[in-house]
């Protein structure tokens, strides 16, 4: 029902029955000030990683910073560039290392550099969860907001945009009443502040987080009609994106469940532009034991996974072409091992399905070829820490996942 009213509210035809389809959340992992542009991708989890420096020139600018006892503010950026620079090269664990040697030298600073500390908490954070610690990547998350608080007035925008990244971190985990009490909680004080694009942020989250829920569990419908009738009576310009990204999750959605052609997709979503890369719909890809399924249509296929995730990524460049198509795609880094596993690399299969997505049309000048990107895709899997142990390890029953982030390039095309 959903989809169809607000195919009714954009084009006055009469919302016909349907049901509820599966909806996987959309995260944006960033630290802006202001809301991220809108996206209902099945990527989740995106951290922005800027390249741009040598990691030899990184590690001697922080140890020459750390040499001079250089002020909190100077240790921090000369850390987080540097554990940047290890993500890039691969070296994760590296990058966990320098963060937190960092945190410990200065979370006490956070009065005096709440931003500053803030990011380097919430980079922690994202890193660790990387690693397989959820527990301690949502601590983090919350251990940042903490810190904002501590030096910034109390109705600051940044600390409504870290209570966001809470309930992102919560929603990732499973915790979705967690997830959304922070997100209407940000809807709420963006409203009394006159935040209009950091309502419509908050508004479109929790619509996401309960049609996840309704796909499921027709208990939830309810209050995700709700939630999409609040989002959609705000008449506020800048609310619009969030209202036109509401549309296209839901065309997605049916996309998925009713096998809505691409043509009647595209027929949906005319007229919509996007000037930063918005996913429309993308093959579905899961593990599933010791596998890796990838579904397009009504066909699967296997990859072989290894059985330590430890150290496998794969990194794509790839071209987001101006009608939203994915061109010119091409691996162009992988971690330890991963072209060892067979009978067929489950980095292929990840290249594969990254082939096939589809954004929103861009928004571009005339002549542009369209948009680089790089993305890198981990394996990970949610580790415990036993009683009288100090090595960590797979939680039971925890299956592997793929996380990705992405990375900007000062130099692309």
């Amino acid at each position: 029902m959903l989809i169809a009213m607000m195919m009714a509210a954009h084009t006055g035809a009469a919302p016909p029955a349907s049901k509820w389809p599966t909806i996987m959340a959309s995260m944006t992992v960033s630290r802006p000030s202001t809301p991220p542009a809108p996206s209902p991708a099945d990527n989740e989890d995106t951290m922005l990683i800027v390249d741009g420096v040598r990691i030899d020139a990184s590690a001697a600018a922080l140890a020459a910073c750390l040499a001079r006892s250089c002020p909190p503010d100077e240790d921090m950026e000369a850390a987080t560039v540097h554990a940047e620079n290890q993500l890039l090269a691969g070296d994760h664990q590296g990058a966990r290392d320098t963060l937190r040697q960092a945190r410990a030298r200065n979370h006490r600073h956070q009065r005096d550099y709440p931003v500053q500390v803030g990011q380097l908490l919430d980079f922690d954070a994202d890193v660790a969860s990387y690693k397989g610690l959820a527990d301690y990547s949502r601590t983090g998350t919350i251990d940042a907001l903490d810190a904002l608080k501590a030096g910034l007035p109390l109705h600051d925008r940044r600390i409504a945009m870290q209570r966001m990244r809470v309930g992102d971190v919560f929603l990732r985990q499973g915790k979705m009443r967690s997830a959304t009490g922070f997100y209407d909680r940000v809807a709420k004080e963006a409203s009394a502040q006159g935040w209009p694009e950091m309502e419509g942020f908050a508004l479109f989250r929790g619509l996401t987080a309960y049609a996840t829920a309704a796909s499921v569990d027709p208990a939830y419908d309810d209050e995700a009609q709700r939630r999409y009738a609040a989002l959609k009576s705000r008449t506020v310009p800048s609310i619009r994106p969030y209202q036109d990204a509401a549309l296209i999750m839901l065309a997605k959605l049916e996309l998925m469940k009713n096998g809505l052609s691409e043509e009647e997709l595209t027929r949906r979503l005319s007229g919509l532009r996007s000037a930063s890369p918005l996913l429309v719909v993308g093959p579905r890809i899961e593990a599933q034991g010791n596998s890796l399924v990838l579904w397009t249509d009504d066909r699967r296929k296997h990859a072989l996974l290894p059985a330590n995730p430890s150290g496998h990524w794969a990194e794509f460049r790839y071209l987001i072409t101006p009608d939203g198509r994915i061109d010119a795609i091409e691996q162009v880094g992988r971690g330890r091992a991963t072209s060892h596993v067979s009978p067929e690399a489950w980095a292929d299969l990840v290249g594969e399905a990254l082939a096939q997505r589809r954004y929103l049309p861009l928004a571009l000048a005339a002549g542009s070829p369209g948009l680089w990107q790089r993305e890198r895709f981990l394996l990970t899997a949610d580790l415990e820490l036993p009683q009288k142990s100090h090595t960590r390890i797979r939680r039971p029953g925890e299956k592997l996942h793929i996380r990705s982030f992405q990375i900007t390039e000062n130099d692309a095309d």
